[in-house]
């Protein structure tokens, strides 16, 4: 770069083929030669050193080379690439042949992006050329070397703040910033670095701009820096910097995947809200009464040239599927039934790209979910990450689950899987913990009754529904559980007195297991309704209060609004409409 720098810019001179300049000093005679970026050029036999400068202003550095004459035409060469200069002997002067340089300084752009700061086009290299010397430059001998007075340059005030960019943000969402304009700067560049490499650049002429920030995560840097009028006489300014963490996460992307997760209850409203969002192109419901099964709506949409985006929404617990909430599998690593309805969601993903030719485009996933739905969602979404659901198309996938179960006993930090969950939603806290289970992702997790009472939007809102939330009573029925089923094994294994019935006036103790009070009590519960005979009903009449199933038996009693206490906790707490208007809010601390 050296070389080519010196061999354009400062119009390096090459061997005597028939003559040779004098020897001397040859300085810039006219304003316009001095304009060029070089200070002098010093002959001596057939060797030239020449003196860089800018606008005249000798900076000291010198190179030799040699050059050709022959009969008044200097040639400077190097390789394939020559200049040619008219030389006056009568004079002792010579001249640039502008015309024969004009071209090859116009593909040298990065030469001149360098001293201006910023990239320019070959035309505008060119164009600058022309502007800055109107006529051919003369350079003549002269006994005195030309040595103008060292101009000191004063850099440009470091630029300060106004609005600066948040410390967390969304990626490919745009951001408003502006910092105090700077006196004697013509423009600003504003850029975005990860990692060394840039991924925002731009150079705005006012002290604010909108930045989009880059489909990255993780820290960015935001710099900006002040660009003089003139790099005669002043220097750009120090950097102004700012440190970002981007996130995947989208506040408007994650309230309307709580929209689609209220709406897929019904196939009548979910299909219009799709439509309604650009989902024009194709649609696909399954109705799924197994307890193994999930209900979901499939619907795609183009994005950009050949990328498509793929909606997968996940319909909470629907009759049956409460019996495969209870079953988790005694030997698994995920949560059994939860992992049947992913392997089935996948299944049908497959035969809805081959039926909709999806095969050969860019897919970005986007899945979501409430409750049983948030799990398998949530199950989905590691598959994709992992590649355990091969998807040759994949670009990306992002998920949004609300009211997620724990579901696998191996997780992961994933930062583009966003669960939101209550502290006092039962739910959200089975399988226990405590048994090795947990949800992979980043999980947001508030008390819904805390953020009653310190969110003024939530606390009218849950007010203006009659909602009612308990944590204590939540993590007293979590407790409960533990006591029947401290690990997987006891769930299923292990016999615990559900009540004692008298028979000929001899008490005898009735014994039964865990999964089979929550599988044929709660689950039987919500699919068929409370009934005498119901484990539930049976641990609470137990007269002899000998119950090991009383204190859980209650929890799900009093918090399900079935009894003269007339609270719904459990369900007010769970339901995706509660989820929503908290996020909504800002309940989760995401805005």
């Amino acid at each position: 770069m050296k070389k080519i720098i010196l061999l354009v810019l400062t119009i390096i001179l090459v061997p005597t083929l028939s003559a040779q300049v004098p020897n001397g000093t040859y300085v810039p005679k006219t304003d316009m030669a001095k304009q060029m970026p070089y200070a002098k050029f010093v002959f001596s036999g057939s060797k030239v050193n020449v003196y860089l400068g800018i606008n005249g202003v000798s900076l000291g550095v010198a190179y030799e080379y040699s050059y050709t004459l022959n009969g008044n035409m200097l040639t400077m060469k190097d390789g394939a690439v020559s200049v040619e200069f008219d030389y006056n002997k009568g004079r002792d002067e010579f001249s640039l042949n502008m015309d024969a340089a004009y071209e090859l300084l116009g593909e040298l752009g990065a030469v001149f992006s360098s001293m201006y700061g910023k990239e320019m086009s070959s035309q505008q290299v060119s164009n600058e050329i022309k502007r800055l010397v109107p006529d051919v430059p003369v350079w003549g001998k002269e006994g005195v070397p030309y040595e103008p007075p060292i101009v000191t340059k004063q850099k440009l005030a470091k630029p300060e703040w106004l609005q600066k960019p948040p410390q967390n943000a969304e990626s490919n969402k745009e951001y408003q910033i502006s910092w105090k304009p700077v006196s004697n700067a013509k423009e600003y560049r504003v850029y975005i670095t990860q990692n060394g490499k840039v991924l925002f650049d731009s150079y705005p002429t006012n002290s604010s701009i909108k930045i989009k920030m880059p489909n990255v995560t993780g820290t960015v840097y935001i710099g900006v820096i002040a660009i003089p009028t003139s790099y005669d006489l002043y220097e750009q300014s120090d950097e102004l910097q700012a440190t970002v963490s981007i996130s995947l996460f989208s506040q408007d992307i994650a309230e309307t995947c709580a929209i689609y997760s209220e709406k897929v209850n019904n196939i009548g409203i979910i299909q219009p809200q799709l439509k309604d969002d650009g989902y024009t192109a194709g649609f696909a419901y399954l109705y799924n009464t197994s307890e193994d099964g999930v209900n979901f709506a499939l619907a795609h949409k183009p994005v950009i040239y050949n990328e498509t985006e793929l909606a997968v929404v996940i319909k909470g617990t629907t009759l049956d599927e409460w019996y495969g909430n209870m079953n988790i599998g005694e030997n698994t690593e995920r949560h059994r039934s939860f992992e049947q309805a992913n392997k089935e969601v996948q299944q049908t993903i497959v035969t809805y790209m081959n039926d909709y030719g999806l095969n050969n485009v860019s897919i970005n996933f986007l899945v979501t979910g409430h409750s049983r739905g948030a799990a398998v969602a949530n199950l989905l979404a590691v598959d994709l990450n992992e590649g355990k659901f091969k998807i040759s198309g994949m670009k990306s996938v992002v998920a949004y689950t609300f009211a997620t179960p724990n579901n696998s006993k191996k997780t992961k930090m994933y930062d583009n899987i966003f669960n939101f969950c209550f502290e006092d939603d039962f739910v959200t806290q089975v399988p226990l913990q405590k048994w090795g289970y947990g949800k992979s992702g980043v999980t947001y997790m508030v008390s819904a009754e805390k953020l009653s009472n310190t969110n003024m939007k939530f606390k009218n809102y849950s007010e203006s529904h009659n909602l009612s939330f308990n944590e204590s009573a939540t993590k007293k029925g979590l407790k409960d559980f533990e006591w029947v089923a401290p690990t997987v094994y006891n769930y299923y294994n292990t016999q615990k007195v559900l009540c004692t019935i008298t028979i000929q006036d001899i008490a005898q103790k009735v014994y039964i297991k865990p999964y089979e009070f929550m599988k044929d009590g709660v689950a039987e519960v919500k699919v068929n309704g409370i009934h005498i005979g119901n484990p539930i009903i049976s641990a609470i009449l137990d007269f002899e209060a000998s119950s090991d199933f009383l204190g859980i038996a209650l929890f799900f009693v009093y918090g399900s609004g079935v009894t003269f206490f007339l609270q719904s906790y459990i369900d007010d707490t769970h339901k995706i409409e509660t989820y929503y208007n908290a996020l909504k809010f800002n309940g989760f601390n995401t805005k």
